[in-house]
């Protein structure tokens, strides 16, 4: 799985730049151009600077939504990344990475919660008392049945993403590899539907 995600993501660069063929105008060619150089160069919040730019100039093209979903995720801004994957989704069905990076975004949420549990019970906080989540004393507080409904809940909707990203993709190996993915994820499902 991480093997398909470096590959993912080395295949933005490219794709950023060829987005600046089919746009016209010049000003979100322009951005377009400078956000695949920021990318390239590991300024990825840059990159998000300019690819929120050409979304206020031409909200309506779904390969930016994508784009910048990318960006998002790749900046671990998982919950911006999906809304902007969403929006590109809402205006263009047939960009199947962007269902794929959906799947590996909310499958990354499930992770860092999945890490939280591991720290409770490491620190044997295990009695369902309400825990720090953050440094920020602003959020809630979840319990440890509450975390691990987060868990499924991203887990489910990591696997949903993945089932409609095989479903429009052609590569037999590719496909295999998810639908393997597919089965892990249903497996932690399982766990953390039914913990011991």
């Amino acid at each position: 799985m991480k093997k398909l995600k470096i590959l993912f993501l080395l295949v933005l660069t490219p794709f950023l730049v060829s987005c600046t063929k089919v746009i016209s105008n010049p000003d979100i060619q322009t951005l377009n151009q400078k956000a695949a150089e920021l990318m390239n160069s590991g300024d990825v919040k840059g990159a998000i600077a300019r690819l929120e730019s050409i979304n206020d100039l031409n909200p309506d093209f779904p390969q930016n939504h994508y784009n910048l979903g990318v960006a998002y995720y790749k900046n671990e801004e998982y919950e911006k990344s999906i809304d902007s994957l969403k929006q590109a989704i809402s205006l263009d069905k047939n960009i199947p990475d962007a269902y794929y990076t959906i799947g590996l975004a909310y499958q990354d949420m499930a992770k860092k919660e999945i890490s939280k549990l591991d720290k409770l019970d490491n620190e044997k906080q295990l009695n369902n008392k309400e825990i720090e989540v953050s440094a920020n004393p602003e959020e809630k507080k979840l319990t440890k049945e509450e975390i691990g409904a987060l868990i499924v809940d991203n887990l489910k909707n990591s696997k949903d993403y993945y089932i409609q990203y095989t479903s429009l993709i052609s590569n037999s190996d590719e496909k295999a590899e998810i639908e393997e993915e597919i089965k892990n994820i249903e497996q932690d499902i399982k766990e953390f539907e039914n913990p011991k």
